[in-house]
């Protein structure tokens, strides 16, 4: 087996494990009493660190096999999960993602193998100050594993006739084994291609359990020689010995009761899912991105296709072609809908690094702030998602730098001590909606103004005539700031105009609600996917336009016997509104003989008959 072939797996999985577990050390410092949480910790942490054992990358299994030590003293209350501890914990996460982020090497500097040290060591002392635990070491595999119910015996009697025997396989470990979960692995698939393991998804999911022990025992079902199979345990390495015992009639025994079941059940044409430990649950599967671009692609290449053939057909008035157009307009929908379905990733991809980070940013402007944050589950297009993480991340920046008081101020204003943020991701249509808010000290309109003014992106008599809402949107633009100071996270007066125009890039909007001293609100309006948009088509002279359908409110047609003028413009009454009425062939500079052209020719409503909002 080639590592290098799984390279791209192991990163991608553990930068989801690491993503996971610093949403969880955030809470644990809330919470440090949590057991639940304690043990979640130390089931990702395990899990890494045999992820990492399996690639042969040494210095992520010593630095999580230390993060382990002291999560387990932790889990069994033997250790308080005091704030130190938790930002060692923080720190040994940090040197965890930096080698993962280098493929698990520490070849880039000299230094990142001193910190992994220094970490390491720390890690150990306060694993060495606690008093171990004098107790009997107990392989709970003896008494689980190593158990037969009665669908096990069908099965072996079944095995039986066809020649097989079964063993009750005990395999040890050396004391010194690092790896026993992949060494079991490989115990397991060597012995597969030889028999059939009983129970198989049980026996895995104990080899993944925290207390998975020296000893790995299981049944196995084989025609092979005991001493072929023996052969095969014992050459893997790390493996002290293995026993095989070959199962007495007794132990199998069957009544005829339960063979009757049996067949009434079905159970005897059945057997493989019992065998091989098939889960019935769905699976999953990781595809490169690259390869959902494509099929994406392609899918929009068969929805244009699909629409030519339709406007043919129209033509012919062909019934049975129709009829089957109809239906193969209805497969590419279908085909269509849950290709750009598949390209949703949740919401959390992106969330699950903001508690972590809000946290950090809290820690350096010595204010106490909760986060939190729902909708982790609603799917956005991975190309948006990935765009609108900076924008969110400046939000977050802005609520905790400029939003959230200090506690001493707080207090003074009746607010609790600790600072709120909020993140909401909802859908609406085909839109998705995230919110960021705050309880913190909100905006001054008046104070927004006069910097726009001292910036000079409006003149006085301009601002007066601002509402609050155009008012606020001041901030969005390019230069504004009310910062007295440049530091790391403000007062550039570039952080609101880049997630404004961010956002409209996407065809989305940004919406700003803000109460002095109450808190603010920013909504960014996204669309849920870029892959395939609809749109209006409208033909101008020898050109064919698309306006998307995101963008238009409604449309209206028109009698032009209603167009009127007024101050040399065209206009048309509607709903008691005025509507200025723009010729796109006269804001495009087409000549007079190609608007004739197009009123003889064209196919498609003329711009002039219908009035388009967005």
């Amino acid at each position: 087996m080639e590592i290098s072939e799984y390279k791209e797996l192991f990163i991608s999985e553990s930068r989801e494990i690491l993503a996971r577990l610093s949403t969880l050390l955030v809470e644990l410092e809330k919470s440090p009493e949590n057991v639940e949480l304690l043990n979640e910790v130390f089931r990702q942490a395990h899990t890494l660190k045999g992820m990492a054992a399996s690639m042969g990358y040494e210095e992520i299994v010593k630095l999580s096999h230390s993060m382990e030590s002291v999560l387990d003293l932790l889990r069994s209350h033997r250790l308080r999960a005091e704030k130190e501890t938790v930002s060692l914990l923080f720190e040994a996460l940090d040197l965890l993602e930096d080698l993962i982020a280098t493929e698990g090497t520490t070849t880039e500097t000299r230094k990142r193998k001193v910190d992994i040290a220094c970490v390491a060591d720390k890690l150990g002392r306060i694993a060495c100050k606690v008093t171990p635990l004098k107790r009997e070491e107990k392989d709970f595999k003896e008494r689980r594993m190593l158990r037969l119910e009665d669908e096990d015996r069908i099965i072996i009697a079944k095995g039986a006739r066809e020649g097989n025997l079964t063993y009750r396989v005990t395999v040890t470990f050396t004391k010194d084994c690092k790896m026993r979960e992949v060494r079991a692995f490989m115990v397991l698939k060597a012995l597969k291609e030889i028999g059939a393991i009983l129970r198989e998804h049980y026996i895995l999911n104990q080899i993944k359990s925290p207390k998975f022990g020296r000893y790995f025992g299981f049944f196995l079902m084989s025609k092979e020689n005991p001493a072929l199979i023996k052969e095969k345990i014992e050459a893997i390495s790390e493996i002290e010995g293995a026993d095989l015992k070959l199962l007495e009639a007794d132990e199998v025994l069957i009544s005829k009761n339960q063979l009757a079941s049996e067949r009434v059940n079905g159970l005897t044409g059945k057997p493989a899912n019992r065998l091989t430990g098939k889960p019935s649950e769905v699976q999953t599967v990781r595809v490169a991105v690259e390869r959902l671009d494509n099929l994406m692609n392609l899918t929009g290449e068969l929805v244009i296709n699909k629409i030519r053939l339709l406007n043919i057909v129209t033509s012919l008035e062909n019934k049975p072609l129709t009829e089957a157009l109809a239906q193969l307009d209805r497969l590419t929908s279908d085909l269509q809908t849950e290709t750009m379905t598949v390209r949703l990733v949740p919401m959390g991809y992106i969330f699950d690094r903001f508690p972590r980070m809000v946290r950090d940013l809290a820690k350096e402007e010595d204010k106490e702030i909760d986060l939190e944050i729902e909708g982790s589950e609603i799917g956005l297009d991975r190309t948006i998602l990935d765009e609108i993480n900076d924008p969110l991340i400046h939000l977050l920046r802005n609520a905790v730098s400029h939003g959230i008081e200090e506690p001493k101020e707080r207090q003074s204003k009746d607010k609790p001590g600790t600072g709120h943020i909020k993140i909401i991701a909802k859908k609406e249509r085909n839109f998705v909606l995230i919110e960021v808010s705050d309880d913190g000290r909100g905006m001054d309109v008046d104070e927004v103004k006069q910097a726009a003014i001292g910036k000079k992106i409006v003149t006085e008599d301009e601002a007066a005539k601002l509402s609050d809402q155009d008012a606020m949107m001041l901030i969005t633009t390019a230069g504004f700031s009310t910062s007295k100071k440049v530091t790391e996270t403000s007062g550039r007066g570039v952080g609101m105009n880049t997630v404004r125009t961010k956002v409209e890039s996407f065809g989305g909007s940004l919406f700003i609600d803000t109460r002095l001293n109450i808190g603010s609100r920013f909504i960014l309006k996204l669309p849920v996917s870029m892959a395939i948009l609809q749109a209006l088509l409208v033909r101008i002279a020898d050109e064919i336009y698309a306006i998307p359908l995101t963008n238009i409110s409604e449309t209206i047609k028109i009698d032009t016997s209603i167009i009127k003028t007024m101050e040399h413009h065209e206009v048309i009454p509607y709903r008691d509104e005025v509507l200025p009425l723009i010729r796109l062939r006269e804001k495009f500079g087409f000549t007079i003989d190609e608007r004739r052209q197009t009123k003889k020719s064209s196919l498609i409503p003329h711009p002039s008959s219908l009035v388009y909002r967005w």
